[in-house]
């Protein structure tokens, strides 16, 4: 997913981007659950 995030929103060539790590995705899970998700439709993750 944090490959896929990069690909498609190249958060580390923009300074106004958080750049999301697993890191990152693991305090955004502690201030809130609900705001990290991932929905895979069986053809890889779409959100």
């Amino acid at each position: 997913m944090l490959q896929l995030a990069d690909e498609v929103f190249a958060v580390k060539n923009d300074p106004e981007q958080l750049d999301v790590n697993q890191e990152v995705l693991e305090r955004l899970m502690r201030i809130h659950p609900a705001t990290v998700s991932e929905y895979d439709d069986g053809n890889d993750p779409v959100a």
